[in-house]
């Protein structure tokens, strides 16, 4: 005590009140430093945390939960399984910072957490094995709450009750009997219900269809319903499947995807949108779609199998002429024309209409008959109609009839056999005048004396007044030089059009491709634009242009994400590819000077920017020369 006495009179006196106090601030902002330097170094260190954009959000609506890793990069990052959230990996980003001298690094990876019901949830901690050492995040609370829409009243009991969005939108099959025969027709009935929810970009049903063929989905109805006191929308949708082989088939799961839209904010209405442009073009969601006003959430609604059981049909009572088909049809034939020769053809039409499978409907017809010349048969299906023409042709004046057809179908309904006989039809079959015996009535005296035409030019050949234009005997024009020129000009040309155009079509499917051919066009334009700054004496400017053409380049390139490329990534890269010793040399001293002056703003003089641009137009020329 007695020396800090003698030291702090002897500054007093020496200093006054005022420096005596400046000192003491000075000593204690340098012990400050010195005692936050360990401080500091473990801020290099690894750390993980994660993040959400909120902790509030509603049932229809969306949260993002980023996982940040300070000081190391992953590959890949899994989220434990999230009870109450679908969750969806987005994008992962990367960012970097140059402070004091000092860089930094870190890596994040964001996700979308999609709400399955209403309630408070807890995102699990979470835990990432980096470099040998194991990092554990911090548990985080979201609760989901139901939003209330215009036309439901809000109840604070019912606001507390637990509400599931499968409760809000869900998907119905609709079958109306268990057992049904083979190749029987089944109507199927898809109703999706939505309430309270804003859906969008809604597609056809899928489903399973091992063991059924299906026909296609109807135009939807669209409609409401009361459901247990809630009103839904309801979109129907309607399709029929025919079962192919008997026993216990699964019918589904069915799936249906669309789109749960939620607005952003409320803009408020132009008097144009209504009364000028009547609400069609200029309309609020179309403002909001362009504008990104409507957050959208792909969400797929699902419907578990219905389990059916599938008869065979019976043997009892199959008549012959079955061959296949189920359900309730008409038949009707008809011949024509009625009266013909021998030798014309008869038109046989035949028709088939009715509810069921027309694939495995066979329409009856005329294979063999030795009174008739039968040709092919054409058969034609139009959605719930066959048809079948057939031409016949009558071999004898002696036929007077068609042979009937006789169609045979299963009616799942009286589960009996029935046949549908048409025919016989009549027709009338006269001689064909071809047929007659060729006789030649003259008179006995009569002398037939043959006059024979005369040809002009046969007998006498007329003298030419002009001998017209003159050939080389044996003169074929194709075996010309200009000919075989032109075949040739035309082949070249051909070759030169297929050749662009494969280099078109690949620069529009090979991404990778096009983005090679794009990287050294790109990387001039980017030293044209650094050569400015650097004759305008803009260190900063020129430095941010020389970084920008290298990480365009290289991300161009070796088909990389050009944002957030930095040395550190492009590092374990470019010794892959086997770049030379001085080129990756070159490489991370151009890095290092550009990270310096954006960062640190350090003083470059003009000669050192002129270097800088000589070694970045060395290096991608380099690289051209090299990388292939």
């Amino acid at each position: 005590m007695r020396v800090l006495t003698m030291n702090h009179k002897f500054l007093r006196r020496t200093y006054g009140h005022a420096s005596v106090l400046r000192w003491l601030m000075g000593l204690v902002c340098i012990w400050s430093i010195i005692l936050a330097q360990p401080r500091m170094a473990v801020a290099g260190d690894i750390s993980v945390e994660t993040t959400v954009n909120r902790s509030r959000v509603p049932l229809d609506g969306s949260v993002q939960l980023t996982v940040t890793i300070y000081g190391a990069q992953v590959g890949q990052v899994n989220l434990p399984p999230l009870d109450g959230f679908q969750a969806r990996y987005l994008h992962p980003s990367t960012s970097f910072s140059w402070v004091n001298g000092k860089s930094s690094q870190s890596q994040s990876h964001t996700f979308a957490l999609y709400p399955e019901r209403t309630g408070t949830f807890q995102v699990p901690a979470m835990s990432l094995s980096i470099k040998g050492k194991t990092y554990t995040t911090q548990p985080l609370k979201i609760e989901v709450y139901n939003k209330v829409t215009p036309h439901q009243q809000y109840s604070p009991q019912q606001s507390q009750e637990p509400v599931a969005l499968e409760d809000r939108i869900f998907l119905q099959v609709d079958i109306p009997r268990k057992d049904y025969y083979l190749y029987e027709e089944i109507p199927v009935t898809i109703k999706l219900s939505v309430s309270g929810l804003s859906v969008g970009d809604i597609q056809f049903p899928v489903f399973e269809k091992t063991g059924f063929f299906s026909g296609d989905f109807q135009q939807p109805r669209r409609y409401e319903d009361s459901i247990d006191g809630v009103r839904f929308e309801i979109l129907e949708f309607k399709t029929t499947v025919y079962p192919q082989r008997t026993g216990s088939l699964d019918f589904g799961p069915v799936q249906l995807n669309c789109s749960l839209r939620r607005q952003r904010q409320k803009r408020r209405r132009s008097i144009f949108e209504e009364d000028f442009f009547g609400g069609a073009m200029m309309s609020e969601d179309f403002f909001d779609e362009f504008f990104g006003r409507v957050e959208k959430r792909p969400y797929a609604v699902r419907a578990d199998a219905q389990r059916m059981n599938i008869l065979p049909l019976p043997n009892e009572g199959q008549p012959a002429t079955f061959s296949g088909a189920v359900g309730q049809f008409t038949f009707q034939v008809a011949a024509s024309p009625t009266t013909v020769n021998v030798g014309d053809p008869i038109t046989l039409k035949a028709r088939i209409r009715g509810r069921g499978d027309l694939r495995q409907v066979r329409i009856p017809s005329h294979i063999e008959d030795d009174k008739f010349k039968v040709y092919e048969p054409e058969v034609k299906e139009d959605h719930s109609i066959k048809t079948l023409e057939q031409v016949l042709i009558p071999k004898s004046d002696k036929i007077r009839q068609v042979p009937a057809l006789a169609f045979s179908y299963f009616d799942p309904q009286t589960k009996k056999y029935q046949t549908i006989k048409q025919g016989p039809f009549a027709i009338t079959v006269e001689k064909s005048l071809n047929d007659q015996a060729l006789t030649v009535i003259a008179h006995p005296a009569t002398t037939v004396v043959q006059t024979v035409q005369e040809t002009l030019g046969r007998d006498i050949i007329f003298i030419k007044e002009k001998a017209g234009p003159i050939y080389t005997v044996n003169y074929r024009f194709y075996k010309s030089l200009k000919i075989k020129l032109w075949y040739v000009i035309i082949t070249l040309i051909f070759i030169v059009f297929l050749i662009l155009f494969n280099h078109n079509q690949k620069i529009k499917t090979d991404i990778a491709y096009a983005r090679r051919l794009k990287a050294p066009k790109a990387a001039r334009k980017g030293i044209k634009a650094a050569r400015k700054f650097l004759e305008q004496n803009q260190p900063e400017d020129f430095y941010n242009q020389i970084f920008k053409t290298l990480r365009n380049y290289f991300g161009n390139k070796l088909h990389l994400p050009s944002q957030g490329l930095t040395f550190d990534k492009l590092d374990p890269i470019v010794k892959s590819k086997n770049m030379e010793e001085n080129q990756y040399q070159k490489l991370k001293d151009i890095c290092l000077q550009c990270d310096e002056v954006r960062f640190a703003s350090m003083t470059i003089d003009k000669s050192k920017m002129q270097q800088s641009l000589k070694a970045c137009e060395e290096l991608i020329d380099d690289c051209e020369r090299k990388w292939k």
